[in-house]
């Protein structure tokens, strides 16, 4: 019986890579979220319906191991790190980029990502489990979800 070779999941010889991660790209006030930021991010839930405004759910890590203290919102304004400090304040802009990447690209383009949604901060939400560290969910709804809250009329 011939030895089977092994698949490449990833494949990066002549320039051709097929393999396809997940990704996802955040901008709040227009601006693209720094790395550290990216990786405090636990889940990104998107929900879009026909009966319901569509919005984005981020679930972020709040808790900062090393200085032992919230990092995002916690009890003491004071406390937080200056470059963080009403990073997720109720009202601010939010834009959701979603699609499949290739890693190691050397182009690292953006333009496979998909804009989902334009919206605003409307929630904010602390979690304190159990077994981990706290959590800040942070919901923002579309546009749109601003014409709910009061009528519109124009001539």
């Amino acid at each position: 019986m011939a030895e089977q070779a092994a698949i490449p999941v990833y494949q990066r010889g002549k320039g051709t890579e097929t393999f396809y991660v997940p990704a996802f790209d955040i901008r709040i006030k227009e601006k693209k979220l720094d790395k550290i930021i990216l990786h405090d991010v636990q889940q990104v839930t998107y929900k879009d319906s026909i009966n319901e405004m569509d919005y984005v759910e981020l679930i972020i890590n709040n808790w900062d191991a090393v200085k032992r203290k919230f990092k995002y919102v916690g009890l003491e304004e004071k406390e937080l790190d200056p470059k963080y400090k009403g990073l997720f304040d109720p009202g601010q802009g939010v834009e959701l980029r979603m699609g499949y990447q290739q890693p190691l690209a050397e182009s690292g383009d953006q333009s496979s990502l998909k804009l989902m949604m334009v919206g605003k901060v409307d929630t904010l939400e602390q979690d304190f489990p159990n077994g981990g560290n706290p959590t800040l969910t942070v919901r923002a709804y579309n546009e749109l979800n601003s014409f709910r809250k009061q009528q519109h009329t124009y001539t």
